[in-house]
């Protein structure tokens, strides 16, 4: 998960699948779960974040309460300032900083 603090109210998710995890309908599968446990937890999630949730490979199906637990689990984390800091990418200037 990458999460990215915002001024406006409210979270907004962003989902991306790799063609690691098998054909197209087993990605979207993924992609329905992973959406739907957010929609499930938005309304408990501390913060104002937009997530972006990148699933990791793995062999076992995921169960949509596993990811729901794990979701609020990370959101918590990243809330009370123990997520791993990442600062802006180096390279060009945001428009207006030129």
């Amino acid at each position: 998960m990458v999460a990215f603090e915002r001024r406006a109210p409210g979270h907004r998710l962003g989902v991306s699948v790799s063609k690691e995890h098998g054909r197209a309908v087993r990605r979207n599968k993924l992609k329905r779960i992973l959406r739907e446990a957010f929609r499930l937890e938005r309304p408990e999630l501390p913060g104002r974040y937009d997530v972006i949730l990148i699933p990791r490979k793995s062999d076992d199906h995921l169960q949509l309460e596993t990811v729901r637990n794990e979701l609020r689990q990370l959101l918590q984390k990243v809330a009370s300032g123990k997520g791993r800091k990442r600062g802006r990418p180096r390279g060009r200037p945001r428009k207006g900083q030129r």
